[in-house]
């Protein structure tokens, strides 16, 4: 959707560049807040309504350098493990648990579809808009302060992931079940 993967790669390349100056990584923090700004320029384009979107490929693309950044700063600064896996936590379990239901009830997970929460969410009425701001709040409201916990507590940092994960699971259980629940009654109005 409009501008949901721009926001949350800006808030990943900016907390990775974070991590990389607390762990002593200047010249890797400086790149990935280069990164952040390219992704915020790009966002002047991609929200919504976008005139410009992404596309799988640019997504996938966008995504896979996501991973490659907390890849190079985990092997620099290993503390950074349990920090760097928060991050993408609300797309990673969207995500897994996406294609798991979807494999689950016998459909290809590899072909094009529009089963994940936030394209629930806005099939239940919610903007593109308002999708977004609410992966941005989790980011800055959960996993900002967790995974700044987790820097300055390792030893928390098991504990906090997969509490993170946890929550961010029901939270995908949860509303997927909200929106399924709301589209059936207003098909039930419409008949």
């Amino acid at each position: 959707i409009d501008g949901l993967l721009g926001l949350q790669a800006l808030f990943c390349f900016a907390a990775i560049g974070v991590l990389a100056a607390l762990s002593g990584q200047g010249g890797q923090a400086l790149a990935w807040w280069c990164l952040a700004a390219a992704c915020l320029a790009f966002l002047s384009f991609n929200l919504p309504p976008a005139r410009i979107f992404m596309g799988d490929v640019g997504s996938g693309t966008l995504g896979l350098l996501v991973a490659a950044a907390a890849a190079l700063l985990w092997r620099r600064a290993p503390a950074t493990f349990w920090p760097l896996l928060m991050l993408c936590s609300a797309f990673v379990v969207d995500a897994s648990l996406t294609l798991i239901s979807r494999m689950l009830r016998g459909r290809r997970w590899y072909t094009a579809h529009r089963e994940h929460l936030y394209q629930w969410r806005v099939r239940c009425g919610a903007s593109h808009l308002e999708v977004g701001i609410s992966y941005m709040l989790w980011n800055l409201l959960l996993v900002a302060p967790a995974a700044a916990v987790a820097m300055r507590v390792p030893r928390l940092g098991a504990a906090l992931t997969v509490t993170l994960y946890a929550l961010a699971a029901a939270l995908w259980f949860g509303g997927r079940r909200a929106c399924l629940h709301s589209l059936r009654r207003k098909h039930e109005r419409v008949a």
